[in-house]
């Protein structure tokens, strides 16, 4: 292709034309909270010891979704402090992201 007219030396300096390339990345960015008896029993405090092992049991094998359990932790104003792998994710939408939970099968 020819880029210079016909009367110049060589190609014009001063026509250009800026091309842009965009990329669309996604991230998942894992935590685990490891629940346990004692958290358990902060959640629910009106259960008792074998209703909680039960509660447990189900919630391993999956019966008792980890959503409910995470609700449940908010109605009862109970905190669950997620670990992080320890990397920093920057993102410009923060708390705008799909989320998932489910069991380690650790």
């Amino acid at each position: 292709m020819n880029t210079s007219s016909p009367d110049s030396t060589g190609p014009d300096p001063t026509i250009s034309v800026i091309l842009t390339k965009t990329e669309r990345h996604q991230v998942d960015y894992f935590f685990e909270f490891e629940l346990d008896a004692n958290k358990l029993a902060e959640i629910y405090p009106e259960h008792d010891e074998d209703h909680l092992a039960q509660l447990m049991n189900d919630i391993k094998s999956g019966v008792v979704p980890v959503e409910a359990i995470l609700a449940d932790a908010a109605d009862a104003n109970v905190d669950i402090p997620w670990a992080s792998d320890g990397e920093d994710v920057l993102t410009l939408k923060s708390g705008l992201f799909d989320k998932t939970f489910g069991i380690s099968e650790d």
